[in-house]
Formats: structure tokens, sequence, C-alpha cells
């Protein structure tokens, strides 16, 4: 169920509901919380469902800042928050990492040589 409602009912309503100029910002805010609040807080200890969060947290990686912090997640093998503490009860799977490709592939200020450190 919450699986749902991150994937499909947030991003509706902020895409349908928000000024186009603030839709980036909204983006930005839930990647926060889901990064930072919800998974760092150890609250859902049930696996399967962190594995849908990571992915709705991915979706949700749309600036820089974001794409950067997919790539240090390649590079460690781990996920991390914002701050740089390492999430070691969640697991950065493979399609986590297909998944944070795709985002930081369609970077377009981000130098070709930093997205091939990605490659799986």
């Amino acid at each position: 169920m919450i699986k749902e409602v991150l994937r499909t009912v947030v991003p509706i309503i902020i895409k349908t509901y928000i000024p186009l100029s603030q839709y980036c910002e909204q983006n930005k805010d839930m990647f926060i919380l889901i990064l930072d609040e919800l998974l760092a807080s150890g609250f859902i200890k049930d696996e399967v469902t962190n594995h849908f969060i990571v992915e709705t947290l991915i979706s949700f990686a749309r600036n820089e800042e974001h794409y950067d912090l997919l790539v240090k997640w390649f590079q460690q093998d781990a996920i991390s928050t914002t701050t740089g503490k390492k999430l070691d009860t969640i697991k950065f799977s493979t399609k986590h990492k297909h998944e944070a490709m795709k985002r930081i592939w369609s970077s377009v200020k981000m130098p070709l040589s930093q997205k091939r450190t990605t490659d799986v």
C-alpha cells in the first residue's frame, strides 16, 4: 500500500496541483523526506517495503545534487543519507542500481567520466 501511494499518488498530486515553478522543489523535499527521515529512522523493518521505498526515493531524484548522491551510492555500494550516514540495514540492490543509472545518465551537467563510474 505505501509503495503505491509513494510511487503513484504523491507524484500525481505534486504534478497536478503544484505549479511547475515549485515542482522541482517538491521533488527535492520528497527525496529528502524519504531518505533522511523515513529510511534513516529505521522505522520500517520489512526488507521488501524498504526495497520499494528506495525505488520510490530514486524516482524523486531530479537534480544534480541527487544525481551526485546516487553516484556516491555506487562508489560505496551502499545507500547513505544526505549527511553521509550509511544505511547499512537497507540493501542497494541491482534493481536499484539500474534505476539509479537511468537517473544519473539523464543528467545534462554531469561529466561523462563521472557517469561511467556507475557501470554495473
